[in-house]
């Protein structure tokens, strides 16, 4: 065994012979035997120092992946992301019910070292904030894909979700900014007054209704072309469907819609707020239930 174990680089291989140990082990005390005991402690003091070294060398060999393995200006998935998931499920597998506090340990560090890989590495190759974003995504809905597709939840499943999660909202603000940017501006411009106002127990500030009027009759022309235009975005960052995300370019877009509907409502509620005589341009407010039809053809694709 020794022999064997110090040509092996396969720590599923070394842990599942550890489970197998483990097994036998119980049984015989089951079965009131201990005459085992000294024989299944052999074993362990062979495999555990093994499963640590090549564990290590895992982590070794993703602190030696060069940047320049990241094709540049390319927000695709790199190749180590569904590796590592592959492998870490794997032993997510094997360690669920023993929930065993050096393979959790060791775990964290590798889950740490593709985080550090990812974000701060690797992306430096993407291109602009907006690429880098995408290829967060793109990367992190990759391993996503693997627990998805084994229905395994763990400690890395749920720290890649929220991983994910953050970039998503990222990109959502960044998309709304780029097509509703003066919209979004004056709702939260004026949020803030009215909140400074309130805190202060003064008179609600009367907003620039000029502005205010500008943006509601540019939202009324454009806004079906500009959501095509996001939709066009989206397509081309994250594809109709990718065989290795988990993440729906659909599911994006309707983030971002979803977000336009309550910002156009925050804008709606501010003016309504500060105006109780309604500004004659709020006639020219699109319908909420317009877009959300408009939204709901999207969803249907």
């Amino acid at each position: 065994l020794e022999a064997f174990l110090l040509k092996s680089y396969d720590c599923l291989e070394i842990l599942i012979l550890l489970r197998i140990v483990v097994l036998h082990s119980q049984m015989m005390r089951t079965r009131q035997t201990g005459c085992m005991d000294s024989f299944f402690d052999r074993i362990n003091m062979l495999l555990w120092p093994r499963f640590k070294v090549v564990l290590d060398a895992h982590l070794g060999s993703i602190k030696g992946i060069r940047e320049s393995s990241q094709p540049k200006n390319s927000t695709q998935v790199h190749y180590i992301s569904p590796r590592y998931a592959e492998f870490a499920s794997g032993i997510d597998v094997l360690n669920k019910d023993y929930n065993d506090g050096i393979i959790v340990s060791n775990m964290g560090r590798l889950r740490q070292s593709i985080i550090n890989l990812l974000a701060n590495s690797l992306s430096k190759r993407v291109g602009d904030l907006k690429q880098v974003i995408v290829f967060l995504i793109n990367n992190y809905s990759a391993v996503l894909k693997v627990y998805h597709d084994k229905n395994l939840q763990s400690e890395t499943s749920e720290t890649f979700k929220g991983l994910m999660h953050t970039q998503v909202a990222k990109y959502v603000e960044m998309e709304l900014s780029e097509k509703f940017g003066v919209l979004i501006k004056f709702v939260n411009q004026s949020e803030e007054r009215v909140a400074t106002a309130q805190e202060r127990k003064e008179k609600l500030p009367a907003l620039d209704l000029e502005t205010a009027a500008n943006i509601v009759r540019d939202f009324a022309k454009n806004w079906q072309r500009k959501i095509q235009q996001i939709d066009s975005h989206v397509t081309s960052h994250f594809g109709r469907s990718q065989p290795e995300s988990a993440y729906k370019s659909s599911e994006i877009l309707k983030q971002i819609l979803i977000q336009l509907v309550l910002y156009y409502q925050r804008l709606q509620d501010v003016i309504k707020k500060c105006h109780r005589r309604p500004p004659s341009f709020m006639k020219e407010l699109v319908p909420i239930p317009n877009i959300m039809h408009e939204i709901k053809k999207y969803g249907n694709r």
